[in-house]
């Protein structure tokens, strides 16, 4: 583009420096992780690693396919009865408990839908359909008669509904009387609506359209999905008495999502596993699930994500299943937290120079590590059987308290020995043999690392020293002003050009202006900076007038969006924003 016309642009790309791909010499591979050990790590470990991620998470993926298809079956069970179900009268409505958890909710009854008599015809309806009962109508005809269940558009009140031609006949999306004409016509089984997330609803909507749908006869079962701890008050706060006239409600009650995510814990890690959770990682699940409403779903993604990082970042984790004896390995295991403990406690250096001595204590120390594991599991089992018919503590709850050392001191051991005292003699003397057995924490082990998830660290390099108040606050709110003025400052830092746009000569000008801005003097200031032989040739007065005008407007338009500039509704003149804490 010539110079000249530079200041006609209204946008600019900023072309950021671009960083060095890394890349590795040699054949094109499937296997995502890189050879580490800074590229010295043999090819054959590396898909070593990788394969023992694959097979890992696979068990530990088909464990947990089979725990979240059985949690519900017994309520399924009871919801396709309800379906199937005849009613005389009333519109019968299962009023389903569930917790607080939307993504859970979500996937709860999207089971529930999935497993239908295909005979049923269903609609899932979310609060996002209830801004009216129109809405609401249209997508429930639309998911009971559209195979194809295409998206409409809520606003276009001229759709023709979808479906059988000779039931439509030209009638529009939103008139509820084709369904009765297309029950006739398809004979379903049954038709069943679930509203998601009832909680969220317009309320006047769901009891207008319970009203509606009653009306019309339809042999139609209700699936709610509430969150409420009394249902009784939810009803008679929510629904209206002629539609509570109108309507039979079941109550079931959903799964508990704390239950549900220890029995996942448990089964993944308390059930003979490859690799055990350390007392960190350990932590930060139980608390998330004891003091936050998390959905399984996020669970079971850390999990996968736990399992990455250890197989991703540790070249030493081939080290579980091969025996490597390469001073590569040997110096990684010297870099070990637990083996500088390790030496820090007993004062035997020459580990720091044998290499044999290293490789000899690594095989000890995962004999030993096995057997640790072994008894830790066979000691929940032992505490859980003492336990039953007395007192409900989580297993993992019991597995957390061994592996940090403190399972004699803690409060389950505690309530143990109070109720142990009134259940007989036989279970006293089995939780005596276990209080005689002292469990180490998972972390005094040497190389315990290798044979544990930790979730990963985050390593924090400082650099410079600051007050942290200061670091603190600009890290929550960045001083978004100062960036701004900076960059209108001096824009050759991001477009790298030597010329200013027009809105850093603006900007110049605004930085000089009073509070009060006349519009009319700020743009002859404006016009008066600008050297006309550096545009285009524009031989007319008026059209330079016209040029400059628009500039000027283009760019007072973006000081505004951007803050800087308030329009006064009467006057001609502009104000100087006032930014707080920016």
């Amino acid at each position: 583009m010539d110079d000249r016309h530079h200041h006609q642009r209204t946008h600019y790309l900023v072309s950021p420096a671009r960083n060095a791909a890394f890349y590795e010499d040699g054949p094109i591979t499937r296997n995502p992780m890189r050879r580490l050990f800074g590229g010295a790590e043999p090819e054959a470990n590396v898909n070593q690693r990788y394969k023992m991620f694959d097979s890992e998470w696979t068990n530990q993926s088909r464990k947990l396919e089979q725990i979240l298809g059985e949690m519900n079956t017994e309520l399924f069970r009871m919801l396709h009865d309800f379906v199937n179900r005849d009613y005389d009268r009333r519109s019968p409505v299962a009023m389903l408990k569930l917790s607080t958890n939307t993504a859970n909710n979500a996937r709860i009854l999207d089971q529930f839908r999935s497993g239908l008599d295909s005979r049923c015809k269903s609609a899932v309806i979310t609060s996002q359909h209830f801004e009216n009962v129109k809405m609401a109508v249209r997508e429930l005809m639309r998911q009971v008669m559209d195979e194809s269940h295409t998206q409409l558009d809520d606003n276009d009140d001229i759709n023709e509904a979808r479906g059988d031609s000779n039931i439509t006949k030209g009638r529009l999306n939103f008139d509820i009387d084709i369904l009765p004409d297309w029950v006739e016509a398809k004979q379903p089984h049954r038709l069943v609506v679930i509203v998601q997330d009832t909680n969220n609803v317009n309320m006047n909507t769901l009891n207008e359209l319970v009203a509606l749908c009653a009306s019309l006869g339809l042999p139609l079962r209700w699936v709610w999905g509430v969150s409420s701890n009394n249902m009784g008050n939810w009803l008679n706060s929510n629904l209206t008495i002629p539609v509570r006239r109108l309507i039979e409600p079941y109550l079931f009650e959903g799964p508990s999502n704390s239950n549900l995510g220890f029995r996942i814990l448990e089964e993944l890690f308390l059930r003979d596993p490859k690799l055990l959770l350390d007392s960190k990682l350990s932590t930060i699940l139980l608390k998330r699930f004891e003091k936050a409403n998390n959905s399984v779903d996020s669970l079971v993604a850390e999990i996968k994500m736990c399992y990455m990082i250890h197989f991703y970042q540790s070249p030493l984790s081939v080290l579980q299943e091969w025996n490597v004896h390469d001073p590569i390995y040997i110096d990684g295991l010297r870099k070990l937290p637990s083996f500088k403990k390790y030496i820090e406690v007993t004062g035997d250096v020459e580990g720091l120079t044998n290499d044999d001595y290293v490789y000899e204590l690594f095989t000890k120390a995962k004999t030993d590590f096995g057997n640790y594991k072994r008894q830790v599991l066979l000691a929940v089992d032992k505490i859980t059987s003492i336990a039953r018919g007395l007192i409900k503590i989580p297993k993992f709850e019991i597995y957390h308290a061994l592996i940090d050392g403190r399972f004699i001191t803690s409060s389950i051991a505690r309530r143990l020995v109070q109720v142990v005292d009134s259940a007989g003699f036989e279970k006293s003397n089995e939780l005596e043999e276990i209080f005689k057995h002292s469990f180490r924490p998972i972390d005094d082990y040497v190389f315990y690392e290798i044979f544990t998830l930790d979730g990963g660290w985050i390593r924090q390099h400082t650099e410079l020293i600051e007050n942290y108040n200061n670091l603190t606050l600009h890290l929550i709110r960045p001083p978004l002003r100062k960036s701004l003025e900076d960059a209108l400052n001096d824009s050759s830092l991001y477009l790298g050009e030597a010329q200013r746009p027009l809105l850093v000569q603006l900007f110049n000008i605004y930085r000089e202006a009073p509070t009060n801005i006349n519009i009319y003097d700020f743009y002859t200031t404006f016009r008066s900076l600008l050297n006309r032989q550096d545009f285009v040739d524009v031989v007319d007065d008026n059209e330079w007038n016209r040029m400059t005008y628009a500039w000027f407007i283009q760019n007072c338009s973006t000081l505004v969006s951007m803050g800087f500039l308030k329009e006064k509704p009467k006057g001609d003149f502009l104000d100087k924003s006032l930014w707080r804490g920016a």
